[in-house]
């Protein structure tokens, strides 16, 4: 996982339906800024029990300034893209 990329890891447990690696997330700070994220790895660092998302800096840029640290979003399991865009997501397999 690079900072550049959208992508993103998840808490162990603490999830009812826990989204599975490399699916996508649409997580939206408010109705207007919402970022696509690809799910790549397991955040072994967050919370126990948590249902907690950690983004790479690019990522995070998008919802807010990177100076806020925290957010609670509203997040939903999207659909893979028609297109791949590597520099986004890294590689597709």
């Amino acid at each position: 996982m690079q900072d550049e990329h959208f992508v993103a890891a998840l808490t162990l447990e603490g999830w009812t339906n826990k989204p599975k690696c490399f699916q996508f997330l649409e997580l939206c700070n408010g109705s207007k800024n919402c970022v696509f994220v690809r799910i790549v790895d397991t955040c072994a660092g967050c919370a126990k029990g948590s249902k907690h998302v950690d983004l790479t800096r690019a990522a995070f840029k998008e919802l807010a300034h990177w100076d806020v640290g925290i957010l609670n979003v509203k997040m939903r399991v999207a659909s893979e893209p028609d297109v791949w865009h590597e520099e986004l997501w890294g590689p597709q397999n």
